[in-house]
């Protein structure tokens, strides 16, 4: 089965009073996207997506609805940027499979992911970390 990508616009006005208040407190425009995982209880947790101080009063934001699932390599830094061993393209309802103790694998559309959400499974003996981007 072959799921599309979803497209979406937000449109964010701000009127002239509010704007330069905004402005002179040095305020960001943020965006959040919330995501149900297994170590919140699948609870929805949110994440900072977009945030920026260079905004007007009238903005439009579009974006296309696209992941990568991927393994990093084991050393993990705080503010540092990962390596990353592997990343796939995936879509809603699939599963990203590591199926190989180097820390690759397959995308399973047959796996199938949480309802329309997405899964990753570790079918090794080893760890590993992961994500989504």
């Amino acid at each position: 089965m072959e799921h599309t990508s979803r497209s979406f616009k937000l449109e964010v006005n701000i009127d002239d009073d509010a704007y330069k208040k905004l402005k002179e407190a040095h305020v960001k425009l943020c965006l959040l996207k919330s995501f149900r995982s297994v170590f919140q209880q699948y609870k929805l947790t949110p994440v900072t997506w977009i945030c920026t101080t260079d905004f007007t009063q009238s903005n439009i934001i579009t974006w296309e609805e696209e992941y990568e699932a991927f393994t990093p390599k084991p050393d993990i830094e705080k503010d540092h940027k990962l390596e990353i061993i592997k990343s796939y393209p995936i879509k809603n309802n699939q599963a990203f499979v590591i199926n190989s103790n180097k820390g690759s694998g397959i995308i399973d559309p047959q796996l199938g992911g949480f309802g329309e959400g997405l899964k990753i499974a570790n079918y090794t003996e080893e760890s590993f970390h992961f994500g989504l981007a």
